[in-house]
């Protein structure tokens, strides 16, 4: 009986140590990032950005590197089209053509890359906190676009300093989830006191989860900077 068992726990535990996002393919031990796997029973925008979030978060076990590359390139010109296309490899997606807006594959990835870097803690973030720098990247935009990239970054990182804590459960709650519907539920309080009385721009949940994740991500990274300068300081 022992020796069942012991036979039993040898052969599940390759399988128990595979962390989210990954797969042992048929024939290997070696686990690798799991590609995005669409359904061919489904059509549709939100089909199309489940298979975009699992793409991205691929892309993200894959390469964080490749990924914070493609984040610093500037919106909407050549070369960060041509990076786009560069990373829609075959490794990360299991069947299929993909063709995606650069501006949600950007919300995507820094979606995945909070999930990946900041799963287990991150830094607080109050609303004492300085508003971020938000103009980045826009420089060459044209004016009407870059105007609405900089009200939604100022929006979202409104609501990151009014209410960190429910940001952090929504971007850690799988895409398209019942849980990420409950902490969207719950940041309504917030989305309403950060968007101003004027504001005339409407966006989906899909473009406003990608925002948050922007300047979740960007605040987390920079403070957890500050917090390794402090403690070096000391």
């Amino acid at each position: 009986m022992k020796l069942l068992a012991l036979l039993l726990m040898l052969t599940l535990a390759p399988t128990a140590v595979v962390a989210q996002g990954m797969e042992v393919p048929t024939g290997s031990h070696v686990p690798r990032p799991k590609p995005a796997d669409p359904d061919e029973n489904k059509r549709g925008a939100l089909e199309a950005s489940r298979v975009l979030h699992d793409f991205a978060r691929c892309v993200v076990l894959q390469s964080p590197e490749r990924a914070h590359a493609f984040l610093a390139l500037p919106y909407d010109v050549r070369e960060t089209n041509r990076a786009a296309q560069r990373l829609a490899t075959n490794d990360c997606l299991r069947w299929g053509n993909l063709r995606f807006s650069v501006s949600l594959f950007r919300g995507a990835l820094y979606s995945q890359l909070y999930a990946h870097d900041f799963a287990v803690a991150a830094p607080v973030v109050g609303e004492a906190a300085e508003p971020m720098l938000i103009t980045q990247g826009t420089e060459r935009m044209e004016k009407g676009r870059a105007a609405t990239v900089l009200f939604l970054r100022e929006f979202a990182d409104c609501v990151v300093r009014t209410d960190g804590a429910a940001v952090r459960q929504l971007l850690l709650s799988e895409f398209a989830s019942k849980e990420e519907g409950e902490w969207f539920a719950a940041l309504r309080p917030s989305l309403s006191a950060c968007l101003p009385q004027e504001a005339k721009f409407r966006f989906t949940t899909i473009v406003l989860r990608g925002y948050l994740a922007e300047m979740a991500y960007r605040r987390a990274v920079q403070d957890s900077a500050g917090v390794q300068s402090a403690s070096v300081g000391n």
